[in-house]
Order: C-alpha cells, then structure tokens, then sequence
C-alpha cells in the first residue's frame, strides 16, 4: 500500500528537499540521451555519406572512362619516374578522360600507387580506371614505331620522342647541342667539329626503346644519316665548294622552302647562283626558323629581325642549319641543278615559278601572291 509522499508517478510525491536535485539529474540525462540521438543521426548521416561516395567510387573505378566516339585507341609513353599525378595528367592531355580523384582511389585501394611503370601502352576507349591501372602495373610495350618528318627541327624531334614517353626534351636538345656529350672521344669523323648536331638527325621512321636512351637515340639517327646521305656528298663536286655542315644548312634551307619533289635541285641551284654572284640568300624559310613559325607571308618587320639566320639581312649561308633535312633535298644540296635563274616565288598549289630577273620576280609575285 502506497503511503503519502512516496516517489512513484512523479517528482512531487517526493519529499520537498529532494525534488529539485532529482528533477535536475533526470532533465540532465534526458539531454544526454537527445544529444546522443542527434550525433548517432549525425553519424549515421556521415557514414551514409562516406558509404555512397565509397560505392560511387568503386562503380567508376570499374566504369570504362568513355565510350566511343570520346575517343579511339591511343598509343600512350609513360616516361620514367612519373608520379601518379604525372601519369594523370599525360593520360588526359593524350585525351584520355580518367577521374583525378577515381584514379588516385584506384590506385590506392589496389597498392599500386608507387608502383606504376614507364614505358609504351595502347589504351582502347572500353576500358575501366581499373583496367588501366592493372595495365600500367604490369608494364607496357618497351618498342615503339616513331616517325620523325623532313624538316623537323631538334625541338620538335624532341617533343614527339616526349610525347611517346621516349626521352626527356631538355635531356634530348641538351645533347643535340653538345656532341662530345653523345660520343666522348668517339665522335664520327665528319662531325668532329661540328658545335651541334641539327641537321644530322635522319627523318625516318625508327623503332626505339626507352632503355636506348636520349643520346642512343641521337645516336641511332645520326648514323642513319651517315649510311644514308652522306654517300653523296663524299660523291659530290660540290665538296670543293661546301662543307658537310655547309651542305647540310643549304639542304634544310630547301627543305623548308620547297614542297614539291621536282623543284628541290632547281631551288638549291638558285641559291648557290646567289652565293656566286655575292647576293643576299633572302630565303623566308630562315626568317621563319628566327620567328618560330611557318607562314607563307611575311612583312616588312618580320624581315627586319635581328638574327645571323636572317638571311635578308645577312650575306652567305647561316650558322647551321635550319632543320633536319630528308634524302631529296640532301640529295638537291649535293647535286643542285644547274640553272640560270635567280629568283623563284611560291604558287598557290606548292610549286614555284621562276625567273631570271627581278624585273620578272616581281611580274611573278604580283600574278601568284594576291
């Protein structure tokens, strides 16, 4: 039986001194037990977040990262030493469109951060963050077909080798300019005395590896020009007028000048008739080598600029060459065809119009550069 003042349904059947402390005590857990339910909602929140961003991750990883047509099969040089973030950035800048943060997830949660390898891939356009993962930790191709264009010039050589993972531009035109750096005491013969090896650089299509090297690969193309081209200079009547260098520099001057085959002799005839007569060379294609570009059209300024290769503005031939020369106008420098004219101006389609005169030079330009 209950008696009065017992603390059973309320505080107010308490006794009057206790019932203020126990009230306290009572709205003091009650708040525990609130704030409680709030940070386990809160928690509860935060590991749904942490859950959805972790299984979105997973599902991208093993989510091809574009479909066709985002982009085709695509030949990828992973150059050694690349970081993670390195290999990132090259797989997108070669249009392959990884997450930054997918692929970083990836390759954390598979151990192969770290442990990446160089070297040449092909990348197909079905294929997950996962798969190209995978495919970097195992390795890829060590060979690689590398076409080098006439007329490159050393840098652009050095870009496309960078571009498929093949050598370190800076590496590559450190030692183009430095020849005793690529062959010590070894130096071929006729380029013993040469102060940098542009023009020399064969354009060919090569297979390299990357543990050739940047001066194998110098190497490689270097001789390949001397089984190749030098032949006919060692051939030549013009070895009495022209050094190697010298035939070489006139060469990658017709190089860049002409674009049709049958035009390359009488180009380079013309401009050893220039020589001979003590007149200015006044090739647009050594301007161009000065102002970094390839334009058809040239102004006054432009021709003003201050170089020994502007031969506008200097007698003779220039330095060194202006690129690196292919077999046919090699062949032209070697063997310039003898003619009587003076001048030549570009056409439209490629090929040139000759003259004999600057009387008919100048008829030429206004009928072919409108």
């Amino acid at each position: 039986m209950l008696r009065k003042g017992s603390a059973v349904f309320g505080f107010k059947e308490l006794p009057g001194a206790l019932a203020p402390q126990i009230s306290i005590l009572f709205n003091r857990a009650v708040g525990r037990i609130k704030e409680q339910a709030r940070l386990g909602w809160l928690l509860l929140l935060a590991g749904l977040a942490v859950s959805l961003v972790l299984s979105t991750l997973v599902v991208k990883t093993f989510t091809p990262v574009a479909k066709e047509p985002a982009y085709h099969s695509v030949q990828v040089g992973i150059p050694k030493g690349s970081s993670t973030r390195e290999i990132i950035i090259i797989l997108q800048s070669r249009g392959i469109p990884v997450n930054k943060l997918v692929f970083r997830f990836a390759s954390k949660a598979s151990l192969s951060d770290g442990r990446l390898q160089a070297g040449q891939y092909l990348f197909s356009p079905h294929q997950s963050t996962a798969q190209i993962i995978e495919q970097l930790r195992r390795g890829g191709v060590t060979a690689v077909y590398v076409t080098i264009p006439e007329g490159f010039t050393a840098r652009q050589i050095a870009a496309r080798l960078a571009d498929n993972g093949l050598a370190n531009a800076k590496t590559f035109l450190s030692l183009v300019e430095k020849p005793a750096a690529v062959y010590g005491d070894q130096t071929p013969a006729p380029l013993e005395k040469e102060a940098s090896l542009e023009g020399f650089l064969f354009p060919d299509t090569y297979q390299f590896t990357q543990e050739l090297g940047e001066a194998g690969i110098i190497k490689t193309m270097v001789n390949r020009f001397l089984q190749v081209a030098l032949p006919y200079y060692e051939g030549s009547s013009m070895r009495k007028r022209f050094s190697l260098h010298q035939m070489v520099t006139l060469a990658s001057i017709v190089e860049r000048e002409a674009q049709v085959a049958s035009d390359r002799p009488i180009i380079a005839g013309i401009f050893v008739n220039r020589l001979n007569k003590g007149m200015k060379l006044q090739s647009c294609a050594t301007v161009n080598y000065v102002l970094g570009r390839n334009s058809r059209k040239l102004y006054e300024k432009d021709l003003q600029v201050e170089s020994p290769y502007n031969t506008y503005k200097y007698y003779g031939l220039p330095p060194g060459p202006i690129g690196n020369p292919g077999l046919s106008s090699l062949i032209a420098a070697a063997r310039p065809g003898k003619v009587d004219y003076l001048y030549f101006v570009a056409k439209p389609d490629g090929s040139h119009a000759f003259s004999r005169t600057f009387a008919e030079q100048l008829r030429n330009q206004q009928k072919y550069l409108r």
